[in-house]
């Protein structure tokens, strides 16, 4: 009989032996039904971390502790109109009442009939609070799971939606808790779809998937132990491919079973997937820090994080995407997240170019200023319309400075397009240094921050964007190299 891949139900829900440790996340989860009525959270997570798995783990695969409590689980990543969430939710719900020892439901099915059928928002809104109210005062509880929260159509989603599923979970007149399972807060949903968020508040209680424990990822690789391989060896390796994410350790876990432990063909299997799952996680990401996750990423691995809060580096850790190093420092999750950031959206060559120009540009501004005022004051040289310009960094370095190194002043927290605005503004200070002429680095400029706006969205570099910004990063690195403001460039195959 030919073996069984230990790792063979890879991507689906980890149930039974497959599910691995956390078990501080299934006490916090267990804990919403230990009340009266069962209490609400958000449970939050970058793409599969095990969201799902954890709700079974939890609430679902254990022994019924309370007789007048149904755990009702609803996918609703699928369903075409928000109206048929609520259908689907009262219909789940009265199914799985159905299965309580004992319990009244009559009548509930003719409320639930009537749900089905109605037409209206208004008639549905009715129904539904007529069917929980019915369960309410029969003296049932019900928690409410909805799995794929952040996939929901929101095409129509209007307010009033989202706050009767907030009713649902704290109004008298029901006995119902809710759950939402999402990658993205659900006030980030809310906000793209109606301006507003009214539901994220009484999800309040957040819990995070997160990435494994070493002794829970020592465990993963234990199960090839069933059909006699042994991986453990191979953990370094492991670990820089994969980290130790739950969903690309069971891949790659996989993969060397199928290959009797032949690494290299392990890892031309997973590397294709691998690059497709990489390019999901920022985009999530992205989404949820208002389409700059990608740019504070990027900052926090490249260590300059001029605008990056420490909300914002907690948030990189708590999706799973960057780690604590042994120096401290925050970088990718695995080496090969490492490589994969230093190659996507045609334009990350471009970027590490780019830095250099950022760094160099504030040391050279920095430099020629300081030699003009040398009392210290240099940034009095700058004219009175920059007044906005200075008082808007000067509140960034006020903000983010604590969680950064306290060393950077108001020049470092100047967005990139100021300081192309300096140069030309004061382009009798800079002419003597730089040469050239004032619209050449105005035109540079302008090349160079269309090109940086499409990187930073990780959104491929328009042809037209991408050939001037290029030849304007070389130009300006080569000078600022002379000038001994940018170092010298690294040796083949080092990183910038």
């Amino acid at each position: 009989m030919p073996r069984v891949n230990p790792y063979q139900n890879v991507g689906q829900p980890a149930r039974g032996d497959r599910f691995v440790g956390r078990e501080d996340l299934v006490s916090r989860v267990r804990g919403i039904i230990e009340g009266d009525r069962p209490s609400n959270m958000s449970i939050i997570g970058n793409h599969r971390t095990g969201k799902t798995s954890l709700i079974y783990r939890s609430l679902i695969d254990v022994p019924a502790v309370r007789p007048d409590l149904a755990v009702v689980l609803v996918g609703i990543g699928k369903v075409e109109r928000i109206e048929d969430v609520f259908r689907l939710i009262g219909r789940a719900t009265v199914n799985a009442l159905g299965a309580l020892p004992n319990r009244d439901l009559d009548g509930l099915a003719t409320t639930l009939e009537a749900l089905e059928t109605e037409p209206s928002w208004y008639g549905i809104m009715n129904q539904f609070t007529k069917l929980f109210g019915t369960i309410h005062r029969r003296g049932l509880k019900v928690l409410i799971v909805l799995d794929e929260f952040d996939r929901i159509n929101l095409a129509g989603v209007q307010t009033a939606h989202f706050q009767l599923l907030r009713d649902l979970c704290t109004e008298d007149w029901s006995s119902t808790g809710l759950v939402t399972i999402s990658r993205q807060r659900v006030k980030t949903l809310e906000i793209g779809s109606t301006n507003g968020s009214c539901l994220d508040q009484v999800l309040a209680v957040r819990t995070y998937t997160k990435l494994f424990e070493p002794a829970e990822q020592r465990a993963m690789l234990r199960r090839a132990g069933a059909v006699g391989v042994e991986l453990e060896p191979h953990v370094e390796w492991i670990t820089r491919l994969a980290g130790r994410h739950p969903y690309l350790l069971e891949l790659l876990c996989y993969e060397l079973v199928e290959s009797s432990v032949d690494i290299d063909m392990a890892y031309r299997n997973v590397r294709s997937a691998y690059a497709d799952f990489f390019a999901r996680l920022i985009r999530i990401i992205d989404a949820d820090l208002g389409g700059s996750g990608v740019d504070k990423l990027y900052q926090v691995v490249d260590g300059v994080g001029l605008d990056v809060s420490l909300d914002d580096a907690l948030a990189l850790v708590r999706y799973g995407l960057v780690v604590e190093a042994a120096d401290k420092s925050l970088v990718p999750f695995s080496e090969e997240f490492g490589r994969y950031l230093l190659s996507i959206a045609d334009g990350r060559d471009f970027r590490s170019l780019w830095l250099d120009c950022e760094v160099g540009l504030r040391r050279l501004i920095r430099s020629v200023l300081a030699k003009a005022a040398p009392d210290g004051d240099s940034l009095r040289l700058l004219p009175a319309s920059f007044s906005k310009i200075l008082t808007d960094a000067r509140s960034r370095q006020n903000r983010y400075g604590p969680a950064l190194d306290s060393s950077l002043d108001t020049i470092d927290y100047l967005n990139p397009n100021d300081l192309f605005q300096i140069i030309v503004v004061r382009w009798d200070l800079f002419e003597p240094v730089l040469g050239e002429s004032r619209g050449v680095w105005q035109r540079r400029g302008e090349a160079l921050i269309r090109a940086r706006n499409e990187v930073m969205h990780i959104r491929p570099i328009p042809a037209e964007f991408r050939l001037p910004a290029q030849a304007a990063a070389a130009t300006i690195v080569t000078i600022l190299r002379k000038l001994g403001h940018v170092h010298p460039a690294p040796a083949l195959g080092a990183t910038a």
